[in-house]
């Protein structure tokens, strides 16, 4: 039906045409006739192509399953830091090579502590190279005198010298250093000197004052009145060394209100003997002896020790510095009756260790260690374990 139509369509536009053109060469003069045009054929409609099919609509993808979400990872704890390791330990220095001579003028080397000092700084001398040269005054003033001369002669690298001499080292310090030898003092001070090993003297007398004053109130059996008590002093000693007796004498004095009886600087075990014996003698109620050395109440110890009719147990008897028999006796219980009750003591071994490093200080110019300073520590049958443990450590390696 639509061919037919645009096939009639065609040949009314055709015969339209035709009308237009006859009616156009009419009217135009001295014109050809047009030839006669041949009937275009008529077009042929072309078959529709078919329609493809619709094509169907794909149908929808599944939409995917959520995925679920993964569980949250817990954080790692945090690692601990390791502890950095400590820094290694730095090897010990190689001991300095040194050698040398140190003259030594102890001044009472007749007394025992001299032993307790000696041992280790002879050790200590060893293993720095160095020998020790020994005075031989055993008390006596000139002779110690004598033997400062002779180590400055021969030439020695350093003097130590205990003063013992009520005159004064003045001309020695001067001839030493002359010589180029410095000179080390031994429990005292000098401005002079090269070299100190100090102590801090009013520590023992203020010590042994405190433990003597709490016996009194709490141990003595006797009327007060009856009170009496020997202390062996020394005046010509340095003011420091003095402090061991003054301290103690003024204050227990003030305490009981009695004096003591005093010996004169009887410093080493005989004569304290003798002089402890002749005052038993003359007073045998003496309740209380303080030493100015451990070596002068150990001589009492053995003057009561020798007298009969005593109640040892009314007797308190201290010394200062902690020799080895005084500290044996109190690690012991204060040996006959409780007697020996307490020292202030020193660690001897350090100070036998001082005399030759301050020495070796002095010699090589180290001033940073051309001093040391000891104090005293109270050692007492109150507590006779720390006795023991004192022994121990300051003795054991030595025999003196």
């Amino acid at each position: 039906m639509r061919g037919f139509r645009t096939g009639t369509l065609w040949i009314g536009l055709l015969l339209v045409f035709g009308l237009i053109a006859a009616a156009c060469a009419d009217d135009d003069d001295g014109a050809a006739e047009a030839p006669a045009t041949e009937a275009a054929p008529a077009p042929v409609d072309p078959e529709p192509a078919e329609e493809p099919e619709p094509t169907a609509e794909p149908e929808p993808a599944e939409e995917p399953e959520p995925v679920e979400e993964p569980e949250p990872v817990e954080e790692p704890e945090p690692a601990e830091e390791p502890e950095p390791d400590p820094a290694p330990e730095p090897e010990p220095a190689e001991d300095p090579e040194t050698g040398g001579v140190i003259g030594f003028a102890y001044g009472f080397e007749n007394v025992p502590i001299y032993q307790n000092v000696l041992a280790p700084a002879f050790a200590e001398a060893e293993r720095l190279g160095y020998e020790i040269v020994e005075g031989s005054a055993m008390g006596d003033c000139d002779t110690q005198l004598a033997n400062i001369d002779n180590m400055i002669s021969t030439g020695v690298d350093a003097i130590v010298v205990l003063s013992m001499c009520p005159g004064g080292y003045d001309a020695h310090i001067a001839a030493a250093q002359a010589a180029g030898i410095p000179f080390v003092t031994y429990l005292w001070d000098h401005p002079d000197a090269d070299g100190r090993i100090l102590l801090a003297d009013e520590v023992p007398g203020t010590i042994i004052a405190d433990r003597a004053i709490e016996w009194i109130d709490n141990t003595y059996q006797g009327a007060p009145e009856d009170f009496s008590w020997l202390v062996h002093e020394c005046p010509p000693a340095p003011p420091g060394i003095q402090l061991r007796t003054s301290i103690p004498i003024e204050r227990i004095t003030a305490h009981t209100g009695i004096d003591p009886v005093t010996s004169f600087c009887a410093l080493d075990p005989i004569s304290s003997l003798d002089v402890t014996l002749e005052t038993l003698q003359a007073d045998p109620g003496i309740n209380m002896v303080i030493g100015i050395t451990e070596s002068s109440a150990l001589g009492s110890y053995s003057a009561f020790e020798q007298t009969d009719g005593f109640d040892t147990g009314n007797v308190f008897i201290a010394g200062v510095d902690g020799e080895r028999p005084a500290i044996e006796l109190i690690a012991t219980g204060g040996g006959t009756g409780g007697m020996y009750t307490m020292s202030a003591a020193l660690d001897l071994e350090a100070v036998g260790f001082a005399v030759v490093r301050v020495s070796h200080a002095a010699i090589t110019g180290d001033e940073a260690n051309s001093t040391f300073q000891t104090r005293h520590v109270a050692i007492s049958i109150d507590d006779t374990d720390t006795a023991q443990a004192w022994f121990d450590r300051v003795f054991s390696a030595y025999s003196g």
